[in-house]
């Protein structure tokens, strides 16, 4: 009776490891440029008039059609290393969905819904909103790493005009974000967002001298790594997009 236990539990294991390995990508090298699409979200509520609230309703209709249309969503080391490597998993469509400042909403109305549907997301977090009301908590950032479809990186500690800022006060907003991301939560943040798209050229040195790979902005358009490391295009998804303005923005042509 033990030895068919034992073999049942070694079937089990490896019909497990083999679902694992079935889901692990190739990666290959770009035929051109690699270009993908960096979706750009906010709070996900029901906010009439506010165009960075996008509603439950419309996150749910978006998410399901990547994964109808089976993209392949990407981790911040994997965008990464597209942008950085030219490489691309092979035969997969990519796209990197991220979601700015770290509401609340962001634990209780977004992850819900990208579990259901298996998709990773970046949430680029202001650090000194954690724990603050309406905001991200200590707990569901621990919670949302546990799940594997989550990452966190840096949205400068306190979300204000970098351009406004000092040389210094710019350094300090690029390292003393990553350093709280390190300290709280073990993240090596490699990702920086620049507050409501506003930087200069310092801001990019800064970012670069914090050890942050790549920086995200607010201008329009797909990122590739021609138009510079510390100036990625996202894809603006504002509140009440129809279905096909959204399919227009991410489809692969």
């Amino acid at each position: 009776m033990k030895k068919l236990l034992c073999l049942i539990t070694l079937i089990i294991g490896l019909g497990t490891f083999s679902t694992v390995q079935a889901k692990k990508v190739t990666w290959v090298k770009a035929q051109g440029e690699a270009s993908f699409p960096i979706l750009m979200y906010h709070s996900i509520d029901n906010v009439p008039g506010n165009g960075l609230c996008v509603p439950k309703e419309q996150l749910e209709e978006e998410m399901a059609w990547l994964h109808k249309n089976d993209y392949y969503t990407l981790t911040p080391k994997q965008a990464i290393r597209v942008l950085t490597k030219n490489e691309v998993p092979k035969d997969k469509k990519i796209v990197w969905i991220t979601f700015d400042d770290g509401y609340a909403n962001n634990y209780t109305v977004a992850l819900p819904i990208l579990k259901k549907y298996k998709l990773k997301a970046t949430v680029n977090m202001i650090t000194s909103s954690i724990n603050t009301n309406g905001m991200l908590t200590t707990d569901q950032i621990k919670k949302m790493q546990k799940t594997k479809l989550i990452s966190f990186e840096s949205h400068t500690v306190r979300h204000v005009d970098l351009r406004t800022l000092t040389p210094e006060q710019q350094d300090n907003e690029a390292v003393d974000s990553k350093r709280t991301l390190q300290k709280d939560f073990g993240i090596n943040s490699r990702s920086y967002c620049y507050p409501a798209g506003r930087y200069n050229d310092y801001s990019k040195v800064a970012a670069k001298n914090a050890g942050y790979k790549v920086a995200l902005t607010t201008q329009p358009g797909w990122a590739k790594a021609s138009d510079g490391l510390y100036d990625l295009k996202r894809v603006r998804i504002p509140a009440q997009m129809t279905l096909d303005s959204f399919i227009e923005s991410v489809a692969y042509k």
